[in-house]
């Protein structure tokens, strides 16, 4: 103090005693609450508010608005309920400007707790909107946090990632395109499509029951060779006993995927995209006869 004091002096400044601080723990020198202070004035939300509270033309909603805000020390304050003491606390309003500086502060004050330990921690002095969906984001980029917690709750589960072998035909998935408007007797059409080579057969069918499903895939098996795996969803076809009777005959492996996940059999999902534009297509070229 010496030495700052002979500073001063030397500099020929003079000190003024009614903006000095006696016998403080704590001295706020140009600190948070002036910062506080400016950053409130600069803001148009806080600056409507202090309108508002200190007599200013405002319509009903407003007035409802403002029974939640008070000003104190010319600071802009929110009052918050507390449940259980049964009263009200007073904290300060945090502007747009500095409410993500603010909170990044201490949330590394308090050592990074969670979003409920950094809302605590927030809620000692400040308040503004929609502050848990501001908290999470903020947490969500925090390098320290990313790096050096783990997530707690329940571990996802593990993939269940189809290999992909470097063999034509090894793996084929099936699925139905329909029912369209009946052509020749047929209203659907069976897709398969080849996991490695993305070599596709289309071949129309009367219906989508097993019997024809397996006439078709005798067909394609003939045509190319018995495959190793297939995969398709949980249709009727597909879960019919006699298309499993099939697969076992022939030795494939068959894969179900599951319900209502159309991603699972993604590589067929995409050509019935493609189909479904060509089919629309001719429809329409094909008026009043078969396509």
């Amino acid at each position: 103090m010496r030495r700052l004091f002979e500073e001063i002096r030397k500099s020929k400044l003079t000190l003024k005693l009614n903006k000095c601080h006696f016998l403080c723990s704590e001295v706020n020198f140009l600190g948070l609450r002036d910062w506080l202070e400016a950053a409130q004035e600069s803001d148009p939300e806080c600056k409507s508010i202090q309108e508002a509270l200190l007599g200013g033309d405002v319509d009903e909603p407003m007035k409802q608005k403002m029974a939640k805000f008070v000003l104190k020390n010319r600071h802009v304050c929110f009052l918050l309920k507390e449940k259980e003491k049964n009263g009200t606390r007073t904290l300060m309003y945090l502007p747009k400007s500095i409410r993500r500086q603010t909170t990044q502060e201490i949330h590394e004050s308090y050592a990074h707790p969670a979003v409920d330990g950094t809302i605590d921690a927030i809620l000692k002095r400040f308040w503004f909107p929609r502050m848990r969906k501001f908290v999470k984001g903020l947490i969500g980029s925090c390098v320290n946090c990313l790096m050096f917690k783990e997530p707690g709750g329940r571990r996802p589960g593990a993939l269940n990632l189809i290999i992909r072998e470097k063999i034509p035909w090894h793996t084929v998935h099936l699925d139905h395109v329909g029912p369209l408007p009946r052509s020749n007797g047929f209203r659907h059409v069976l897709v398969a499509t080849c996991n490695y080579s993305k070599i596709t057969f289309l071949r129309a069918v009367r219906s989508t029951s097993a019997i024809e499903t397996c006439k078709k895939l005798r067909e394609l098996c003939a045509k190319m060779w018995i495959p190793t795996r297939i995969i398709t969803d949980r249709g009727t076809a597909f879960k019919n006993s006699l298309f499993t009777e099939l697969c076992e005959k022939l030795e494939i492996k068959h894969i179900l995927t599951s319900t209502e996940n159309p991603r699972a059999n993604g590589q067929v999902e995409r050509i019935l995209c493609q189909c479904w534009r060509d089919i629309r297509r001719k429809m329409t070229e094909a008026i009043g006869r078969n396509f």
